[in-house]
């Protein structure tokens, strides 16, 4: 069976610990941002991986990096007794392993509506994860145009042509979701010239019947 590797647990200052000289994951502002959200909100949950050999981290740099902005005494550590070679090992698969799993939308939705994020930061990650997906209700969109073959009504604007855009971006379901009742966006049928025909929420509406809309 697989040997366990792990050999201790402490809580350490974050500036005891070494920094990997091979660490390969850049952290942007945005990540910076959304870590701090989740640690301002539940704390750590998540030990940091370091080799017990070197005193190098293995997993966790942006944790401990941001510990030490924000002047914290300790962060939980998860030793691991692994050789050098082992170490390059770690650092350049663990978190690729799980960057492969899937998303399951739906899941993932119900998930969030369990609890509050208070984080613009971590909504739009959620929004990002979640994507396009939106529960099919009958009755939530029901067809207000002439129908199609399929039973839908076809798109207001047809793609592949020239338009003058305003675009409003919805930065939240629950913003989207508003949109999409005040201005009665349903599913469509959008029909092209190559491939299968798409059904999709008619985000594209015209000028005219938008400020009609606004009287």
């Amino acid at each position: 069976m697989w040997e366990n590797r792990i050999c201790g647990h402490a809580d350490v200052p974050p500036e005891s610990l070494t920094m990997h000289s091979d660490n390969w994951r850049v952290h942007n502002d945005t990540q910076r941002r959304v870590l701090q959200s989740m640690l301002d909100k539940v704390g750590f949950v998540k030990s940091i991986t370091v080799s017990k050999r070197t005193n190098v981290i293995l997993d966790g740099h942006l944790r401990v990096s941001l510990a030490i902005a924000n002047n914290a005494a300790t962060v939980p550590v998860e030793y691991v007794d692994v050789t050098p070679k082992e170490e390059a090992e770690i650092l350049a698969t663990v978190d690729p392993v799980g960057d492969l799993a899937g998303t399951d939308p739906a899941k993932l939705q119900e998930l969030r509506e369990l609890f509050e994020t208070e984080s613009h930061d971590v909504d739009a990650m959620l929004d990002d994860l979640i994507g396009d997906w939106e529960p099919l209700d009958e009755d939530e969109f029901k067809p207000r145009g002439p129908k199609t073959a399929s039973g839908l009504p076809e798109m207001e604007l047809k793609p592949y042509e020239h338009y003058d855009y305003l675009v409003v971006l919805a930065t939240s379901t629950t913003e989207w979701n508003a949109l999409a009742e005040k201005f009665g966006l349903q599913r469509v049928k959008v029909s092209r010239e190559k491939g299968a025909p798409k059904v999709g929420v008619g985000r594209a509406i015209s000028a005219k019947k938008l400020l009609e809309m606004l009287k």
